[in-house]
Formats: C-alpha cells, structure tokens, sequence
C-alpha cells in the first residue's frame, strides 16, 4: 500500500491545475522501486489535455519542491512523500 504524504505536500502549495494533473499522471506511472516509468513530455502533454512546454513547466517545479528527482534518464518521487510501493 502507498503512503501519500504528498497530498498533504500539494494542499499547502500553490499549485495549478496542470502541475496537478502532471503529478497524478506521474504517479499512475510508479512502479515499485519509486522510479517514474519512462514517459515523454508530450504523451503527458496529450494525456491531460496541454501543451509539452506546460508539462515541461510542471515537471522544472515538481523538481524544484524536491517532490521528484530525475536520476540520469529516469524520474523518481522523493522517499519523504511517498513510499516504495513495496512497502
């Protein structure tokens, strides 16, 4: 079972709604070692209804708050919001 303590995280921030929506399409791609399965921008783009430079946008500021890193090519969710699916 996933711990989400990201929801508490996105409640206090000042997010919009398609850094929301590229954080959900994001977690639909977990697997479980917390690694992000390979995606492209403009899929995610398609999938929500934007544009690639807006997910590109989305995915700079989920950096930034340290929701999510990306470790060479692949993206991960920091361990301190969610747990390892595993767990």
């Amino acid at each position: 079972m996933q711990t989400f303590a990201l929801d508490y995280l996105i409640m206090e921030k000042n997010y919009n709604s398609i850094e929301l929506k590229t954080l959900i399409s994001l977690k639909r791609r977990l697997d479980f070692n917390n690694r992000i399965k390979s995606f492209k921008q403009v899929d995610i783009a398609k999938e929500i209804n934007s544009s690639q430079a807006n997910i590109s946008r989305a995915l700079r500021k989920l950096e930034n708050d340290k929701i999510i890193y990306k470790d060479e090519l692949d993206y991960y969710f920091n361990t301190d919001y969610i747990k390892y699916a595993g767990d």
